[in-house]
């Protein structure tokens, strides 16, 4: 029984979380244009009852419509906060039907064929798809628990006991959320790939994906379990203390609020590696730059100038003594490096949007900085100047601020990354970078950040002792091989051959005095050779003898 016009209810846990929603901004980049298959924006809207989601319209309907219609509702004599209560608990069990409908998907469109074909190899897998399948397994269970719920009766009048039950088990979402980061980046790498890029194409195309992308079904995880405290939050609201379900949501609550910090923490390096995703594919040639421990401090539009050196020992003259061509270029600041490129668009705001040409870019550990306070008295032109110096290759270049208050902004920014950057590499002249984490060890790290360094380290530790052994058995096999290659002196070969015609005149004169004895012996052969075989026959069943005495 569908009315012609339902309330439009307003539920808060679709509100923002820290992580945000829209965060998938690379779709468009796999072989042709997914968005131009995509719903159109305007069509992302509420008729009534008929909600888009995703794509395709769906038919969204309330708890009153389920039960049977508001003549039903006002015959159960419920107060407001009970009808609210009940529709959160609706939409909570209608939703998480959605989202273990999405899983599926990843299973049916992405993880089974690629398993199955292997198109890519088992490590990207892995670091891809992480524990998808676990976290289906999990929340196919607990929409198991709800719809069982619901089953028994339309008005549920206590849910926070699933929630306690499965608490435990949503923990799994640390590790996927730990590693999505990862998964990304990986994402990025393997878009290069053109028979992969080819395979999510085609899914993308599949009726089933509703018009999403790969990158748009791995985040549904992480943005799913930030929802979860905030449906227990609201449901909590419309909860009289007095109803024996407050106190198991009121923990349920607590303990799924102390997982999504862990995941509110993740999604900051999340969000850091989407911003380089989207920097990334701005650059034309394109260029290499997201790692998941980079991640953008700050960006300008500055004039610069900036002169190649030809040789080392050009250093020594500074760019301010030669023929200044300023430019206009942007400069981006990482926490460990420096990017100079050039605007290829005329847009108005080129800091965010438009392609880019790269002009320079160099490590922490190849920039110096110099704020131009000594040569801004020999030349007025100079003044509010920032100098830097580019190593490997060699260029000087002089930053032309606006205002005192830009180039102290921008010298601030530079100088402080740098420090930080020294800092944190301060540790080690060679600092070894390791770039992931095995998957078995990331909800360690979260629980135990020590104890998984320790062993980190000590692995480490342990598997160079092992290739320093093995290079040195090598470097003994290979010092062996060339001594046992050594070529021969002439007397060498004189003094082997000498032996070897010994050998064999010994061997001959052996041969032939045992056939002379042989002869010899030839003669008493049939005398004793009987006594031999009765003797050998006698030994061999003497024990037969000594049972029938």
């Amino acid at each position: 029984m569908e009315p012609e016009s339902l309330p439009n209810l307003s539920i808060p846990y679709e509100s923002n979380t820290s992580l945000k929603n829209n965060v998938n901004k690379s779709e468009s980049e796999i072989i042709g244009d997914p968005y131009q298959l995509k719903p159109k924006a305007e069509d992302n809207r509420k008729i009534e009852s008929i909600e888009f989601i995703n794509g395709p319209a769906k038919l969204k309907k309330k708890w009153v419509d389920f039960i049977g219609g508001q003549s039903v509702v006002d015959s159960m004599g419920l107060s407001k906060n009970d009808v609210k209560r009940q529709e959160i608990i609706y939409e909570m069990i209608d939703t998480e039907r959605d989202y273990v409908n999405d899983l599926s998907i990843i299973i049916e469109l992405y993880i089974q064929p690629l398993e199955r074909d292997n198109i890519i190899s088992k490590k990207d897998f892995n670091t891809l798809f992480s524990s998808i399948e676990q976290i289906y397994g999990v929340n196919k269970e607990l929409l198991s628990l709800f719809e069982n719920r619901q089953q028994e009766n339309p008005f549920v009048s206590e849910i926070g006991d699933i929630w306690l039950t499965m608490n435990e088990y949503l923990k799994i979402y640390l590790l996927y959320c730990s590693n999505y980061a990862y998964a990304l980046i990986k994402l990025e790498n393997l878009k290069t790939s053109r028979s992969f890029s080819r395979f999510i194409y085609s899914q993308f195309q599949n009726p089933k994906s509703r018009g999403l992308t790969l990158d748009s079904f791995l985040i549904k995880p992480v943005q799913r379990i930030c929802k979860y405290p905030l449906l227990l939050k609201e449901l909590l609201k419309y909860t009289d203390e007095s109803n024996k379900d407050y106190e198991n949501l009121k923990n349920g609550y607590e303990k799924l609020q102390t997982v999504v910090n862990v995941v509110n923490g993740a999604s900051k390096v999340v969000e850091a590696v989407y911003s380089l995703i989207e920097l990334q594919s701005r650059f034309n040639p394109k260029i290499s730059i997201v790692t998941a421990s980079r991640k953008i401090k700050y960006k300008s539009e500055v004039t610069i100038s900036i002169k190649k050196m030809s040789s080392p020992t050009s250093q020594t003259v500074s760019p301010i003594d030669q023929e200044i061509e300023k430019k206009q270029r942007i400069v981006f600041i990482f926490n460990d490096m420096l990017i100079i490129a050039k605007a290829l668009s005329q847009e108005p705001n080129r800091l965010e949007k438009g392609k880019l040409k790269l002009i320079e870019k160099r490590e922490f550990s190849d920039v110096e900085v110099d704020s131009g306070t000594e040569t801004k008295d020999k030349d007025p032109n100079l003044i509010n100047t920032i100098e830097i110096t580019l190593n490997n290759p060699e260029a000087h270049g002089i930053i032309f601020c606006n205002s005192e208050t830009e180039k102290e902004e921008l010298l601030y920014q530079l100088t402080s990354s740098l420090k930080e950057y020294e800092t944190n590499n301060a540790y080690t002249n060679n600092p070894k970078v390791v770039k992931r984490l095995p998957s078995e060890k990331v909800y360690s790290m979260i629980s135990n950040m020590s104890k998984v360094a320790t062993d980190i380290e000590n692995d480490l530790n342990s598997k160079q002792d092992e290739e320093k052994l093995q290079e040195q058995e090598e470097e003994q096999t290979k010092d062996k091989e060339k001594e046992d290659d050594v070529p021969l002196s002439f007397d060498d070969k004189i003094k082997i051959g000498a032996i070897t015609i010994g050998l064999a005149v010994f061997s001959l004169f052996t041969l032939i005095l045992f056939f002379k004895l042989c002869s010899h012996l030839e003669q008493y052969f049939y005398y004793y050779a009987p006594v031999v075989i009765i003797s050998l026959f006698a030994i061999k069943n003497r024990n037969k003898f000594i049972k029938k005495d």
